[in-house]
């Protein structure tokens, strides 16, 4: 499964790639900019109006998960990948966003005890309602910030414990009520093609968490940074 979702992330990339050169051919020199500025043909700045679809990928570091009683586990740094789609009214736009992300496990720890590797991994799938403000300049230069609130299924599989712990293949799925502040710099490359470096703070509010024998799985907490397409319909 690891490996279909690298091929998967690469052919997204690739993706990507093809859709911002197609636009950005489409956009002939009769109407392109002047130097130091993007506008469209009649002088106005770009409109960046509309409905768009997006699509955003990049690193996820997952906080360290500590279940209580002296037990905490410790993730890899991972990646993520969603889409998104919306509508802008130049400062301000609303979106929804399906977005997952994968921590691979590091080390089992139990205080007093040497760290235990740890196989398996941490998956998040959410669904998000973002709200984010825009502020845009006439050189296609902009920053965002906004907040979203949504839900999550998260499947943490794991083995490798031992002894210490009865893991060994072991998959638990848990919902969450998820929330997340995000903020970054954009770039319009033309009128219809935005880029955006974005971070994202999540934070899934993990529902029924109690696992029993005084242990509760963490919220789930990641720092995320992301490279993003968004594409104007209209």
């Amino acid at each position: 499964m690891y490996k279909n979702l690298k091929k998967t992330g690469v052919f997204l990339v690739m993706g990507i790639i093809g859709l911002s050169t197609a636009q950005a051919a489409s956009w002939d020199e009769d109407n392109a900019p002047p130097a130091g500025s993007v506008v469209t043909a009649d002088g106005s700045p770009p409109p960046h109006q509309g409905f768009y679809v997006g699509l955003e990928g990049g690193g996820t570091w997952l906080t360290s998960q500590d279940y209580g009683q002296g037990v905490s586990l410790q993730s890899n740094p991972g990646y993520n990948g969603g889409i998104t789609f919306g509508y802008d009214y130049k400062w301000f736009r609303i979106e929804e966003e399906l977005n997952a992300a994968r921590n691979g496990a590091d080390t089992f720890n139990i205080s007093g005890l040497p760290s235990i590797g740890l196989d398996g991994h941490t998956t998040s799938y959410s669904a998000m309602t973002n709200a984010i403000l825009n502020l845009r300049g006439d050189t296609g230069f902009g920053v965002f910030a906004g907040v979203g609130i949504g839900g999550s299924a998260i499947d943490y599989n794991y083995s490798g414990v031992g002894s210490l712990g009865n893991t060994n293949n072991n998959s638990t799925w848990k919902g969450a009520v998820t929330a997340q502040a995000l903020g970054g710099v954009s770039y319009a490359f033309n009128p219809t093609v935005e880029l955006d470096l974005e971070y994202r703070f999540v934070n899934g509010f993990v529902v029924n968490s109690d696992i029993g024998g005084g242990n509760s799985i963490p919220d789930y907490r990641t720092n995320n940074l992301d490279l993003g397409l968004k594409f104007f319909l209209t």
